[in-house]
């Protein structure tokens, strides 16, 4: 019979536990193209994870259902003197985070 193990987070972190506290932080942002004649940056951007719950079916063909954590995506076009730092994505995703990107919504709740 499988231990149930309800603490996740707590056995990931004393995985991490050596980890230095920036290097932990998920929210991250990089400017990946930019279209000189518009003046924007195509901005693409790690938010805060989430919980992704997904049922699976396994070869004996019992259906099982996981959850784990997952990245949080977002993109955006932003003006290229207005190129966001780390830190400066980090202020937007805690005081206006933009709307992901319509095709999430095929898969993920976010709201």
């Amino acid at each position: 019979m499988l231990k149930k193990n309800w603490n996740f987070g707590v056995e990931l972190k004393s995985v991490i536990s050596e980890v230095d506290e920036k290097a932990k932080r998920t929210t991250i942002i990089a400017d990946v193209h930019t279209e000189s004649n518009t003046g924007q940056v195509l901005e693409e951007g790690v938010g805060y994870v989430d919980l992704i719950v997904v049922a699976y079916k396994v070869p004996d063909g019992r259906i099982l259902i996981g959850a784990g954590p997952v990245m949080s995506y977002y993109e955006f076009k932003q003006p290229m003197q207005d190129r966001l730092t780390d830190e400066e994505w980090r202020d937007t995703l805690g005081s206006n985070p933009p709307e992901r990107p319509e095709w999430t919504s095929n898969f993920a709740n976010c709201s």
